[in-house]
């Protein structure tokens, strides 16, 4: 895949020292695209729909997989984060499908009409939680690990003049770090949440008490809501509606989880609380598709993903935001591999 250099330019429109930040033209129509896959997921998972749910899943996988290989060569913030996302939801389709085929007396929707499958063994339910559990706590210690490496170093060098993650910072910080790594915070408490819900359902299942284990997991959504809240306010003070919208996007998402994960574990999961949360996933999924099929002002349209990209020279509108301009760069790169 081509990478373009993210370059500044003067009030004059002359080209200054490039920022040696290489972004790749397609990564943000598969981060897109990927966005779309999981709420689609989430809506099947909650409406009982594996019709909707697998496919969705599959997509996920395939995308955010791509999203992964086109952050090779992007900062590391970038990949650590893409392949936390890849963990999680490689976890979530084996957690998912597990649910499906014996949660229920019976498996859920189309996959009841499947030769063999009501005949499993629902003694291996525990075993695929298991194993869902094993990617999601690992999924956990990667930004667990790099977060603290973080301020680890920040602590190090801020006696040198010296500060992290120089080059992607946009000028806007949050507890000492860019901004748009602070939006992506909320990932690390809701892991851990994620990975407590996991292993009540998995409790559950082998007819043991969850323990502590269900309050913790609802602190540490909370945690995370606080945190993606934030961020948003954030970006809404600054006017920059596109990465509020975002935000507000994984909001919707995190908040319709935690409501349905305190409803699990209380036993409240009715056919009314069910369509609540599913709501908050569509207004989510809504959102994500006005993000995937509109142009901002730093990334090329996801015509890269939906729609076949030429090899003609593509018009980008990068913004320095140094001197808060727009101005326009004319790269004669191609679009994809």
């Amino acid at each position: 895949m081509e990478y373009l250099e993210h370059r500044r330019f003067s009030a004059s429109g002359t080209l200054d020292t490039p920022k040696h930040v290489s972004i790749p033209c397609c990564a943000k129509g598969w981060e897109a695209a990927a966005m779309v896959a999981v709420f689609t997921m989430d809506l099947g998972w909650v409406a009982l729909q594996p019709v909707v749910g697998l496919p969705a899943t599959l997509a996920a996988i395939f995308l955010q997989t791509s999203v992964v290989f086109a952050s090779l060569h992007g900062d590391r913030f970038d990949l650590m984060q893409n392949v936390t996302v890849l963990l999680w939801v490689l976890s979530n389709a084996v957690w998912m499908f597990s649910e499906f085929l014996w949660d229920e007396a019976r498996p859920e929707g189309v996959l009841a009409l499947v030769p063999g499958l009501q005949s499993l063994d629902k003694a291996a339910f525990p075993i695929w939680l298991a194993v869902g559990g094993v990617l999601i706590w690992t999924a956990a210690i990667v930004p667990a690990i790099f977060y603290a490496n973080h301020f680890t170093v920040q602590q190090l060098q801020r006696g040198s003049g010296h500060t992290c993650f120089t080059t992607c910072s946009d000028g806007n910080t949050a507890l000492g770090m860019p901004l748009r790594i602070y939006r992506e915070l909320f990932v690390l408490p809701w892991l851990i949440s994620d990975a407590c819900w996991m292993f009540c359902n998995r409790q559950s299942a082998l007819g043991l008490s969850p323990g502590l284990f269900g309050p913790v997991g609802v602190a540490f959504g909370v945690a995370a809501i606080a945190i993606s809240t934030d961020a948003t306010l954030r970006y809404v003070s600054m006017l920059q509606i596109r990465d509020a919208a975002l935000c507000a996007a994984e909001l919707l998402w995190v908040s319709g989880n935690v409501a349905w994960m305190a409803a699990d574990l209380h036993g409240a999961e009715t056919v009314a609380a069910r369509a609540c949360f599913g709501a908050m996933f569509a207004a989510g999924l809504s959102v994500a598709l006005w993000l995937a099929f509109t142009e901002d002002d730093s990334t090329p349209l996801v015509n890269c993903v939906f729609i076949p990209c030429t090899n003609s020279e593509k018009a980008f509108l990068l913004k320095d935001y140094s001197k808060g301009e727009i101005t326009k760069l004319n790269a004669a790169r191609e679009c994809s591999a």
